[in-house]
């Protein structure tokens, strides 16, 4: 998200986000900052990310990067998707 709004076109490469899900990397300091998840609507990351741009930590995506989910069932597939 962006702005509070959803974009569903945007540039390749590396970009500012108000809020992501799914995949991504958190610093330590972050966590040891206190940021924490909590109960939303939209999700748990929601609260997470609110309460770290609160404590002044900035939030990127690389569009250039497309994560799959892993499962126990399935995992040939993902392993086919990862080029494996």
């Amino acid at each position: 998200m962006i702005g509070g709004k959803h974009v569903p076109k945007f540039s390749e490469g590396v970009i500012p986000v108000d809020l992501t899900g799914a995949v991504y990397l958190i610093k330590r300091e972050v966590i040891e900052a206190g940021v924490r998840y909590g109960s939303h609507p939209i999700g748990e990351d929601a609260p997470f990310f609110e309460q770290a741009q609160q404590l002044g930590y900035e939030l990127y995506v690389d569009t250039r990067l497309r994560p799959v989910h892993a499962y126990e069932e399935g995992v040939e597939l993902v392993a086919k998707l990862a080029g494996r």
